[in-house]
């Protein structure tokens, strides 16, 4: 047979002809079943998936009405029940601002399409969540980059952009349970970035998977201080079970025919039998007590994972304590190569976790002594185990070099 690629190649669209390699993925994919320990992922634990209410509510929709199982237009129940959800996230919504998605990533991915043009300008931080800058890569974009401080983006050097006249069309933020870098940004920064983007007229994009995820105490989302200029996104894919694909937006209510437009030339209809099933399993009233078993598991494992770190990887070894999220961001000395340390790790004992320059926006930063850690995946013991044998790889390359 022929080869395709000679009679399509000219066809493809310009940004898929060179697309960047994953090098994730292509360890991954090598390594596939040989993964033993795997902190690399924003995984849930499947040990904690409330099973028997979602039993419950599946078997109650399938013998509900046949026309669950027909296209329909988004659930107005589970509407209702979202700005529930979200008055204890905080936030004052309605149901008509409340706009259902096929999980977190199709809210990136419709925004982007709303807003943006070619070779358009956005403001994003240099180190970032992948799966947004794949959203954004077929517009081809001006992306300028800026800093992230402990307190989150930095934004006195974003207000020296915005003064020198620059002008993107939105900011993506996450600001609790930052991914990669595991920070929550204090409220006095959420004020003085929302008092930004009232002031150039500038939407921000908060995309808040692990915001019902704290350890300590909850923050307000940034979409509480101002419902103008900030579109809010959030997924159940974190805080109950991923398969099912069903995540939201919260947006001005002018934009939701704008939305629909976009979401039904991609996929029609959204998966509404998931969204039936979350419905019947909200209006059990389990939720909250669902969300306080994952706190307190996901802290423990959190406390394990820190420990293990204080005790088996090198004592200049930077870290902080997360309050929301699913990681723990790690700084090695910086003659350590993390993408070297994944290709021994995997051949060696099958442990995985996600090096730092998988998550740069900016070509100049390659943070290639840094990783990325997942607590929530994994039981103790294998956060234990797994934490000791990196340690010792990482002695084994400090003393190689």
């Amino acid at each position: 047979m022929s080869d395709s690629k000679f009679f399509y190649e000219d066809k493809y669209a310009s940004w898929v002809l060179n697309p960047k390699q994953n090098v994730i993925r292509q360890m991954l994919e090598a390594e596939k079943g040989r993964i033993k320990i795997s902190f690399a992922l924003g995984l849930p634990s499947s040990q904690l998936f409330p099973i028997s209410a979602l039993e419950k509510s599946i078997i109650n929709c399938l013998h509900e009405d046949s026309s669950n199982f027909q296209y329909a237009p988004p659930s107005k129940k589970f509407k209702r029940q979202i700005v529930s959800i979200m008055k204890e996230r905080g936030v004052s919504c309605r149901e008509e601002q409340v706009f259902l998605t096929t999980g977190g990533q199709e809210g990136i991915s419709l925004l982007a399409k709303l807003f943006l043009n070619h070779k358009d300008k956005i403001i994003v931080e240099k180190l970032i969540y992948p799966g947004f800058m794949l959203a954004i890569k077929p517009f081809e974009l001006d992306v300028i980059t800026v800093n992230t401080r402990d307190s989150g983006i930095d934004i006195d050097e974003l207000e020296l952009h915005l003064k020198a006249g620059i002008r993107p069309k939105f900011i993506y933020i996450i600001a609790d349970g930052h991914n990669p870098l595991a920070i929550n940004m204090p409220f006095t920064a959420r004020l003085k970035l929302v008092a930004l983007a009232k002031k150039y007229k500038i939407p921000i994009i908060e995309d808040d998977p692990y915001g019902f995820l704290y350890y300590e105490k909850p923050t307000l989302p940034l979409r509480s201080i101002n419902s103008d200029w900030v579109f809010y996104i959030s997924t159940f894919s974190k805080i109950l079970m991923p398969s099912l694909k069903v995540g939201w937006m919260i947006v001005p209510e002018n934009l939701i025919d704008k939305l629909n437009i976009i979401k039904e030339a991609t996929d029609l209809n959204t998966a509404t039998f998931s969204q039936r099933i979350l419905a019947d399993f909200l209006a059990q009233n389990q939720l909250n007590d669902h969300l306080d078993k994952l706190r307190i598991k996901y802290k423990a494992q959190r406390d394990v994972m820190i420990g293990a770190l204080r005790k088996y990887f090198p004592q200049n070894t930077r870290y902080k304590v997360p309050n929301n999220g699913m990681f723990i961001w790690v700084e090695l000395e910086n003659d350590i190569d993390t993408c070297q340390l994944l290709n021994i790790s995997l051949k060696k004992y099958g442990v995985a976790f996600m090096p730092g320059e998988v998550f740069s926006s900016d070509k100049k930063l390659k943070a290639r002594n840094t990783m990325r850690l997942n607590f929530t995946y994994c039981n103790s013991e294998h956060i234990i185990e797994g934490i000791q044998k990196l340690g010792e790889l990482i002695e084994d390359l400090g003393q190689a070099l």
